[in-house]
């Protein structure tokens, strides 16, 4: 016996509900994403910076907040599972304060998602580096 649908496709009627439970166990099946390589070697690039922005007497700044300066104070970055965490300053010039980012989020649109943490890290590594050159 067979089920038209919409006249495009034949696909056969199961009888039993057997067959339905054997094919439910595919779809619960889980895997673990693999972290992205390039964000973790801005993150690398980051630490690596960390210590000597902490000992230089300025502050970096960058402007991508708007046309008023904003400070990039970063703490430390805590990366766990899928989530990264940035600690930043709590002051309302900080470009950043505490934020968390899911790394497997791909959509554009999400405030926390990938394309979000990659924009965040690409304005702390310009920020240390325009520092560190002067």
């Amino acid at each position: 016996m067979y089920l038209v649908d919409c006249c495009i496709s034949i696909r056969p009627i199961l009888h039993s509900d057997s067959a339905i439970a054997n094919l439910s166990h595919i779809t619960k099946i889980k895997y673990m994403k693999k972290f992205p390589i390039q964000i973790t070697r801005k993150i690398a690039v980051i630490n690596e910076m960390l210590p000597k922005v902490a000992e230089s007497e300025n502050i970096p700044i960058t402007y991508n907040g708007g046309t008023f300066p904003h400070y990039v104070n970063v703490e430390k970055i805590v990366v766990k599972n899928q989530f990264v965490t940035i600690y930043g300053g709590d002051s309302m010039y900080d470009y950043i304060g505490q934020q968390r980012f899911n790394v497997n989020s791909l959509d554009e649109f999400d405030s926390n998602g990938r394309s979000d943490l990659n924009h965040t890290l690409n304005v702390i590594i310009r920020a240390f580096k325009s520092l560190l050159k002067n």
